[in-house]
């Protein structure tokens, strides 16, 4: 299972997939996650990396935390899950683009549809079946036979648009596309970065053709 979420920023737009064997494992981590907004009494009806980076930053570091697995204080040390691994793709807009600060609509579909194929080859070989689902967005939906073509050339299985409220690992692509974005971006607050690396498995920048 691979789960797709996008973000983007005058700079930047990145593509984050979190995968893992089978969707039970992501669902346990969401879990987890809600398991500790209630310890804290947090409200959160679902997990979004700008939300939280607002309101609920502790919160926001302890559900990177729960996805990682990392070490929270001295002498734990539990290991970074083996089972899920991270895959990240982002695109430097050219300064045109960063006047504008949102891509266009045509220019979002292109470079989304070159960041999924980045993604899809940074999935080592001796996958052969892979079911994706990419977090909805406006237009988003106009891409599925092409997205189905990039991947049918490597993959059995398929892919389909959801959103975060039915497909809850989606939130977990949220979650690690916001915290990639404001690391790219240097925000002096995002620390949190160091949380995923452990088990980010693939990061690289893409190269749109205009």
């Amino acid at each position: 299972m691979v789960y797709l979420d996008e973000s983007q920023d005058a700079q930047h737009f990145v593509l984050a997939a979190v995968a893992a064997p089978d969707l039970l494992t992501l669902q346990n981590i969401v879990g987890d996650m809600r398991s500790a907004a209630r310890r804290w009494h947090i409200p959160v009806p679902e997990f979004h990396e700008s939300t939280l980076y607002r309101a609920s930053p502790r919160l926001l570091t302890r559900s990177l935390e729960l996805l990682a697995v990392v070490p929270r204080r001295k002498g734990r040390r539990p290991a970074p899950r083996d089972n899920v691994r991270l895959f990240v793709a982002y695109y430097t807009k050219t300064p045109a683009e960063q006047h504008q600060h949102a891509l266009s609509m045509p220019r979002l579909l292109a470079v989304y549809r070159t960041a999924f194929e980045a993604i899809l080859w940074a999935i080592p070989s001796d996958v052969t079946e892979v079911v994706a689902v990419c977090d909805e967005f406006q237009q988003g939906r106009t891409l599925a036979a092409t997205l189905q073509t990039l991947h049918a050339d490597r993959f059995t299985g398929s892919v389909r648009f959801g959103n975060s409220e039915q497909d809850k690992p989606l939130q977990l692509a949220d979650l690690v596309a916001g915290t990639v974005r404001r690391s790219l971006a240097g925000d002096p607050n995002e620390g949190r970065m160091g949380l995923i690396t452990p088990i980010l498995f693939h990061m690289g920048a893409i190269t749109v053709r205009a």
